[in-house]
């Protein structure tokens, strides 16, 4: 779709512009359902969603400012509706649990950019689901009170 000509207008553009009545009515009969959004079960599944990846920055956080950076990036990769919203999703699961299971690792940022990176190489998830597999990271060194706060973590 072109843009219409100086002085010709686009009949499928006229009928929903905001100056005129009907393409106003349109935009004010969509904004009227705002105040609904918060009792879908879809907002309460997104706000559950976003409560859980700032408490994942949060920890991120201490273990290091550039895994929190990981982090915070792995979110740009929920975007869209439909089939690219589910498969930006379940990358975005697998890399927060990759972070969950391997977080503290010491190369952790290397490796958790590298798992976005394999997510944005194809559609299919194929080249995130093969470099999850082949990450074996090095074990962290852990203190007494360390190996507690992970056993907290882990029931």
């Amino acid at each position: 779709m072109g843009s219409p000509s100086a002085g010709q207008a686009d009949p499928a553009w006229t009928s929903h512009q905001p100056q005129r009545l009907r393409g106003f009515l349109l935009l004010m009969s969509v904004a009227s359902l705002r105040r609904w959004r918060r009792k879908t079960l879809r907002y309460r599944k997104e706000r559950q969603c976003i409560d859980a990846w700032l408490s994942a920055v949060d920890r991120a956080f201490d273990i290091s400012p550039d895994v929190a950076l990981e982090v915070i990036k792995a979110q740009g990769l929920v975007k869209g509706y439909g089939d690219t919203h589910r498969r930006g999703l379940t990358s975005f699961n697998t890399l927060m649990q990759a972070f969950e299971r391997y977080g503290e690792a010491p190369d952790a940022a290397i490796r958790l950019r590298q798992l976005h990176d394999a997510a944005l190489a194809d559609e299919k998830g194929e080249t995130l689901k093969q470099s999850v597999g082949e990450w074996q990271p090095e074990a962290p060194a852990h203190t007494a009170d360390d190996r507690s706060r992970i056993a907290v973590k882990q029931l």
